[in-house]
This record gives structure tokens, C-alpha cells and sequence, in this order.
């Protein structure tokens, strides 16, 4: 495309913009037909150089002075291949003073710029703060100690968090500092659905939790979905499948009993001061079926090891038991407690846990259906279910 039509295409999309309604109350940006918007936000190729995007931006606010502010504008969603539109996200940012919501879903963003458009997005975030926030696994790995700076920026004002992006971007410590300096969290999850193509799960370790110098603030969180790992389980030499299991928190003569059951009890001690907590679920709920063709038929003794990531074969190994001998007693403050879910976990629960649970937890195991991430458009449990807003409208 020529840079004269280039430009042209622009300044049209910004007369679209200006016109939009003031009364618009939610906008979902993507590069699909059947979705809306797209005839304003269809990607753009090739992307525009800096001083393109500086005349651009000064074109497209004099087209926007005679809109109305967006008042009543709270959600924005970005998904699919939304490229070359942040000049139009940081027009928008400007005339939405009651934006709160931001949520990204396998977005792609060629920037040419040396921050990434998703991280300018978070980190400029709106006059009282994001107080929704939900990232997808496409966020660059390269951006991730940028993403864990803007997201923590926001941690006082946040109240619904989901992230389900690679370890590599949010690591285990980034999530243990969230979860000490966000006091207003209501929302907090960190497992992807079965949908995403994943392999590399975001973990908050047990070393992490115990070691750290804070405790979680988080007093007021109703719904805790989180992969916890770097448990000692050294009462487990055997996967699923019958390989042996390798590594430290596998060795007996590293970690002992006793000390997984301390280890465990500490974690589940955190765990039990969020006497709001409504639902609890641990584990991992994905598994990249490729990795599924690796050959297994010679004898594991003489196998290499090529994954040390067990999401490859379906289940967590390092992980709490949840019994009673490694600490569930310590959840027995959780009286608003309705439902405990363990992805392919390797615990450890039978019937005195179940019968524990029932005792102690005065609503465990009545109907509930939380679908603030279903309507933003994730692929995630409400109730027994998986389901999602734009796929089944008329749930």
C-alpha cells in the first residue's frame, strides 16, 4: 500500500472513531468480520514508521476534537491479529475517563516501536486504574519484565486478574509479588483453559510463598485458580504412565517426609487466611497434545529425559497432596468455601478429606456459576462447564 493511501485509510478509521455513539459501554477490537468493528480495525500492512505515526496521531486528535467523551465506555477487548491500531488505543485512552477493563486474547502486535503496544496499553491505563485486567499466551517472551512492571503498577486498584500467558513472561515470583501488593483482588487466575495451545504453565512455587518477606494482602479474594508447583514429593517415583520420575523433590534422600508435610503446611496456611475464598482450583487444565508423539517404547532407564515440564504428559506431580496429614486443616477457617477442583493433579485426597470438607465448609458443594471471564470472552469453568460469551450467546 502506497504511504499516501496508507495514511488515507487512517484518517478514514479516525472519522469512524469520532463518530462512534457517546453512550458505547463495551468495545471488542479484532481483525474478524463477524465480530464488529473490524471495518474500522482490519490490520493495516506495512506498518507505519515513527514519523508516520506522529503525523498520524495529530490528523486523527483534530478529527476526534469534535467527538463526545466515551463516559460510559468501561471494557475494552482486544483479540485476534489487531495490528497497527495503538495509535487509535492511545486516542481512546484519552476520551474514556471511566475505562477499567482491559483484556488482550491471542493478540499479535508487529510494533515497530521499542516497547511493545500491549505493554504501552497497561502501563498508561486509565484515570482511576485497571481494575480487570486479562492477558493471553501471546504475549512475547522478550516483554515479559515489562509486562510484570505495568501490571504491578496497577496492583492497588485491581480486582479481577487472569493471566494465561508462558512462565517465562509472569514468573513464579512476579505472581507472589501481585498477590502481596494487591489488596482489592477479587479474581485471581492463572490456568489456561483446554482450549489454549500451551505448554509452558505459569507456576507460583512453594519456595516463593515461604521464603518471601510479605504475606498476600488479598483479604478480600473470592476465586483462587492457580498452578502451585516446586512441592518436595518424594513419595512419588512413578508418573501415571509408569516412567520414572527425576529430579530433587523426587529424591528421598534430599527431601524427606517431614519436610514436604512443612513445606505443604505453610503453603496451605496462605492459603487458609483468605477467609473469603469462595473457590479454589489448582493444577493445570491443558496439555499440548504434540508433545503426546514423543516415543516411549524403550525402557525408561536407559531414556533421556527430554521435557522436564510434566504439563507434556498430562499431569502434575509436584504438586500439594491436599490430605489432611500434609495440611487441608489449615483451610478449615474458609467457611464461604463452595468448590475445590484439582486439574490432573497427583494428590493425594480420599474420603476422610471429603468428609472434612463437608464438615467444615458449611456451602461446600452448592451450585456456583461466576462467569466474569465467560463474558469477557475466555474459555473458562462456570459451574461444571467450560463456556464462553461469544460462542454460546444464549447461555
Amino acid at each position: 500500500m502506497a504511504p499516501l493511501a496508507h495514511k488515507r485509510q487512517f484518517e478514514g478509521q479516525a472519522r469512524i472513531w469520532a463518530a462512534r455513539p457517546a453512550s458505547l459501554e463495551e468495545l471488542r477490537i479484532n481483525d474478524e468480520q463477524d465480530m464488529g468493528f473490524s471495518p474500522m480495525f482490519n490490520p493495516i500492512t506495512p506498518s507505519i514508521t515513527k514519523q508516520d505515526r506522529t503525523d498520524l496521531l495529530e490528523r486523527i486528535a483534530s478529527f476526534s476534537k469534535s467527538a463526545q467523551t466515551f463516559d460510559k465506555l468501561r471494557k475494552l477487548t482486544v483479540a485476534g491479529d489487531a495490528t497497527d491500531v495503538m495509535i487509535l488505543y492511545e486516542i481512546l485512552m484519552d476520551r474514556c475517563p471511566a475505562l477499567d477493563e482491559l483484556s488482550f486474547s491471542d493478540v499479535g502486535f508487529p510494533w515497530d516501536d521499542e516497547n511493545s503496544g500491549m505493554v504501552r496499553l497497561i502501563s498508561q491505563g486509565s484515570p482511576k486504574g485497571w481494575k480487570t485486567l486479562g492477558l493471553s499466551e501471546s504475549v512475547d517472551w522478550e516483554d515479559g519484565p515489562q509486562v510484570v512492571e505495568a501490571v504491578l503498577k496497577h496492583a492497588a486498584t485491581l480486582e479481577n486478574v487472569r493471566i494465561t500467558t508462558r512462565e517465562s513472561v509472569f514468573p513464579s515470583a512476579a505472581i507472589q509479588k501481585l498477590l502481596c501488593t494487591a489488596p482489592n483482588l477479587k479474581r485471581f487466575d492463572t490456568i489456561p483453559s483446554q482450549r489454549d495451545r500451551y505448554c509452558e504453565p505459569t507456576m507460583l512455587l512453594a519456595d516463593d510463598i515461604i521464603k518471601s518477606k510479605q504475606g498476600w494482602v488479598c483479604s478480600e479474594l473470592e476465586s483462587f485458580k492457580c498452578m502451585i508447583g516446586g512441592i518436595p514429593r518424594p513419595d512419588l517415583q512413578r508418573r501415571t504412565n509408569h516412567r520414572r520420575l527425576h529430579g530433587d523433590l523426587h529424591d528421598p534422600n534430599v527431601y524427606s517426609r517431614e519436610q514436604s508435610q512443612e513445606i505443604q503446611r505453610k503453603v496451605m496456611a496462605q492459603l487458609g487466611q483468605l477467609t473469603k475464598l469462595r473457590e479454589i482450583t489448582l493444577g493445570q487444565d491443558s496439555v499440548n497434545s504434540e508433545y503426546w508423539e514423543e516415543d516411549f517404547s524403550q525402557d525408561d532407564e536407559d531414556e533421556e529425559e527430554e521435557y522436564s515440564c510434566d504439563i507434556q504428559l498430562g499431569m502434575q506431580y509436584e504438586c500439594l497432596t491436599m490430605t489432611l496429614e500434609d495440611g487441608l486443616n489449615q483451610l478449615k477457617g474458609l467457611k464461604l468455601m463452595r468448590r475445590l477442583k484439582l486439574l490432573r493433579m497427583q494428590h493425594g485426597q480420599g474420603v476422610e478429606e471429603k468428609k472434612w470438607m463437608k464438615e467444615n465448609w458449611p456451602v461446600y458443594g452448592k451450585e456456583s456459576k461466576d462467569s466474569f471471564w465467560a463474558d469477557q470472552g475466555r474459555w473458562v469453568y462456570v459451574g461444571s462447564r467450560q463456556y464462553n460469551k461469544y460462542d454460546n450467546p444464549a447461555h
